[in-house]
């Protein structure tokens, strides 16, 4: 499975690594690009690698977001399970991973100019807003079948969310109207220098904070 993604903030580098056990990276993309489904590959993934992902499809329905909020319920829980986060709204599938300037004159043809906001709703009452939509491509889509292209909202530079924190609602703008085919959260640690365990509720609650009130250096 390739993963292209990039944001207007940031670059994410695409080189994995885990310790010095390059027969076990190996051994988990070979088994990776042999399973077809999306949501096994985040459990698979997360099992030999040690990582911790939350991956929720927030809807696979068609919709036309527009500056009205257009919210969506998670049906099973959604948290933050790293420092890497998104919402990712699916423009298309079929279209296979490109050239760098083929797949930036795809994006932008399905986006339209549009500026997409995402707002998060956590559980214990406050908001955080994600913007920075950055292109993302997957073989194996979590909405369509394959070659999946998405646009993801992130939060912006320096924003860090509470490890554990839950969310019950996100609310989705773009201005001008946007087609999509569906929409889903993702949430990982396996960028993370350390991998800490997911806290029990207790521990989340007391090392809580205000979303979007810490920063770190970008």
């Amino acid at each position: 499975m390739i993963i292209q993604m990039r944001f207007p903030h940031k670059k994410m580098p695409l080189h994995l690594s885990f310790g010095t056990r390059p027969r076990r990276v190996t051994a988990i993309a070979m088994l990776l690009a042999l399973t077809g489904c999306d949501a096994k590959l985040d459990k698979l993934f997360d099992l030999l690698s040690g990582a911790t992902t939350n991956t929720v499809v927030l809807s696979k329905n068609s919709a036309r977001l527009n500056t009205s909020p257009t919210k969506f319920l998670p049906t099973e829980p959604m948290f933050v399970a790293g420092s890497q986060a998104s919402v990712c709204v699916v423009l298309a599938g079929g279209i296979p991973l490109q050239s760098t300037s083929t797949m930036d004159a795809v994006f932008n043809k399905l986006m339209q100019d549009a500026i997409l906001e995402s707002v998060l709703r956590m559980e214990d009452g406050s908001t955080v807003t994600f913007s920075n939509a950055g292109q993302a491509w997957s073989m194996w889509g979590k909405i369509v079948e394959r070659d999946e292209v998405a646009a993801c909202s992130s939060a912006k530079c320096g924003t860090k969310l509470p490890i554990g924190a839950k969310l019950k609602a996100v609310e989705i703008t773009a201005s001008p109207a946007l087609e999509i085919k569906g929409v889903y959260w993702s949430s990982t640690n396996a960028f993370d220098k350390h991998q800490p365990t997911k806290p029990s509720e207790s521990t989340a609650k007391q090392n809580q904070k205000p979303a979007g009130n810490s920063h770190t250096r970008c």
